[in-house]
């Protein structure tokens, strides 16, 4: 009987707690990487070690197939010798651009109009003029300092993931040759070596990878041992942000899985607890209802040559120097111009060739391929001006068998540096984008720098309560544009209709009052026509708020009407006797 007794108490307190905590999630958290590129394959990589359940979404049918990861620059730990996008005179550039005479460092000649009126390079352009720091020496000089620690910082990284996983050792190999190029001095034509050259490269050991190898081994790792799932042809559409208690945050990841054409249009939602966009300029789509980063991208035009053509052997050999100066192609870097991003490395894609690729433009809208004239032209172009040599064009007879012209685009900042940071106000909601060139230089470093800011449980709940951290501890955050993002939240009143039509109402409410009283005013007075006293009553007629106006000891719930007709349409006064007791209306007892 007791044992009776003690089970049938025990078994309502058991469904309690089971009702109790059948909310309560005790599963790990879920993240969702937005782009299966070098970055966000690091990006997942380095939240999966913190435990969270990573989903990868992205658009092409394959990981790494991106154009920033196809066409990146494959080197670990090369640095940079001069801040490119800080030394870019951008307003120049792009009215320069379309003339037929103008060799600017962007070019702006096709699509002109569209890069005139475009939201996105404007907001761009006021970023770099007024939105960031001061475009001083020290400032340039602290951007190219903080990108060649982040280089120095990946090739440690990957280092270490060569030991713990052989297979990703495989994809690398020591760079044999660095050449840079020297600069023309500013105003003359004498060639001098670069202030910052004895920076670069930025490690004592840089690395040569081949990036869409290294990503898809990568992503291997993560599906196979970590669990990461990826989402291929599966492209976000959108992302959804509320304010919850004080608190923005994203609530979905709107997504198509375009597995077939009858399932192109099904928009999915799904829930996690922590977004990261690492998908290049298209953070900026994501992100212009609420944070509006911004990048834009840039798009470059390259070559892949035989070493047999004469591009290579009259022009890139004896810009670099001597004929031994690139020894190995298979295993070289040269930089050849940095103001334009033109450079020289050997082809993974096509083994045994060498890329040379560079020359941005702002037309991002044609999908047309260049011709190999037209590249090879704007390149020798742009070396003539800049370096006062002549790079040899190829001839047009064997341009179709040594020489293949392609385009790629670049995700670049106002400053050139990487944005690693909360995306704007939004505290479950991450951005890492805007690589430029140094997709897989600066890639690893990155990814492990955005973990750290969202395994930080402090730093999280500083951008709860609205504040920005400070540049020294993340000089890669949205921080350093403290115009577009200033430290402190405003409270900005909204200038709309609705709030004019309120100020106006508050304003004119107490002459409203004023023009009923005066109507009530005349409604009471003699010889009043009915009509009127009756629309007064009707509706103007208002509660008498002024005790004066109250006849004693009057009810709280009674309404007067000073003059009421009587059943025989005479007023009181008139009929001698009858002016003793007013007619009094009394309001329903609640």
């Amino acid at each position: 009987m007791g044992s009776k007794n003690s089970t049938a108490a025990a078994e309502p307190l058991q469904s309690a707690s089971d009702k109790l905590l059948e909310d309560f999630d005790l599963s790990a958290p879920r993240a969702a990487v937005v782009g299966a590129g070098l970055v966000g394959v690091h990006a997942a990589y380095e939240l999966a070690k913190l435990g969270f359940k990573v989903t990868v979404f992205d658009n092409h049918s394959e990981v790494g197939l991106g154009s920033s990861t196809r066409h990146a620059w494959p080197v670990f730990g090369i640095g940079s010798r001069t801040p490119v996008m800080w030394d870019i005179p951008l307003r120049r550039d792009l009215f320069w651009g379309v003339l037929p005479f103008g060799v600017p460092d962007i070019h702006s000649k096709d699509y002109a109009y569209i890069s005139f009126f475009s939201s996105a390079i404007h907001r761009w352009m006021y970023t770099r003029s007024f939105g960031g720091q001061a475009a001083s020496e020290s400032n340039r000089r602290a951007v190219l300092q903080w990108g060649q620690d982040l280089s120095a910082a990946s090739v440690e990284k990957v280092n270490k993931m060569c030991k713990q996983y052989p297979a990703l050792a495989r994809c690398v190999q020591p760079l044999e040759s660095v050449v840079q190029v020297p600069q023309l001095e500013s105003g003359g034509a004498n060639l001098i070596s670069n202030n910052h050259s004895s920076s670069f490269p930025a490690s004592p050991t840089p690395l040569l990878v081949d990036p869409v190898r290294w990503t898809q081994t990568l992503a291997k790792i993560c599906h196979e041992q970590l669990g990461v799932v990826f989402r291929l042809n599966t492209p976000v559409r959108s992302i959804s942000a509320t304010f919850r208690n004080t608190r923005e945050l994203v609530l979905d990841v709107r997504y198509v899985e375009r597995a077939t054409e009858e399932t192109a249009r099904d928009v999915k939602a799904e829930r996690f607890d922590v977004y990261v966009l690492a998908n290049g300029s298209e953070v900026h789509s994501l992100t212009k209802s609420n944070a509006n980063i911004p990048v834009i991208d840039l798009r470059g035009y390259g070559v892949t040559m035989s070493p047999s053509s004469d591009l290579f052997e009259k022009g890139v050999r004896a810009i670099t120097g001597a004929a031994n100066s690139v020894p190995n192609v298979t295993s070289f870097f040269a930089d050849i111009l940095p103001r334009s991003s033109i450079c020289a490395f050997p082809s993974f894609s096509s083994p045994g060739d060498v890329v040379l690729s560079g020359l941005y433009s702002f037309d991002t809208f044609s999908k047309a391929s260049p011709t190999v004239q037209w590249v090879t032209d704007a390149l020798s172009a742009a070396v003539r001006v800049h370096l006062r040599r002549e790079l040899e064009p190829s001839q047009p007879s064997t341009a179709a068998s040594l020489v293949t012209p392609f385009t790629f685009s670049r995700c670049v900042s106002p400053d050139g540096l990487p944005i690693i940071s909360n995306a704007g106000r939004m505290f479950n909601c991450f951005v890492c984008t805007a690589l430029g060139d140094h997709q897989a230089d600066w890639g690893p470093a990155a990814a492990e720098k955005l973990a750290k800011i969202v395994g930080d449980v402090g730093k999280v709940e500083k951008i709860v309560t609205s504040t920005v951290e400070d540049v020294t501890t993340n000089p890669f955050s949205l921080s350093r544009f403290p115009k577009l993002y200033p430290p402190q939240v405003l409270e900005v009143p909204f200038a709309g209709v609705d709030a004019y039509e309120n100020e106006f109402i508050a304003k004119a409410q107490p002459q409203f009052d004023k023009f009923y009283r005066l109507l009530n005013d005349i409604a009471r007075s003699d010889g009043c026509p009915e009509f009127f006293r009756t629309f007064v009553f009707q509706y103007c007629y208002e509660r008498i708020e002024n005790a004066d106006d109250e006849p004693a000891n009057a009810p709280e719930n009674i309404l007067l009407l000073p003059k009421v007709i009587t059943r025989a349409g005479k007023y009181p006064e008139d009929r001698g006797s009858d002016t003793t007791n007013p007619i009094l209306l009394r309001t329903p007892d609640p």
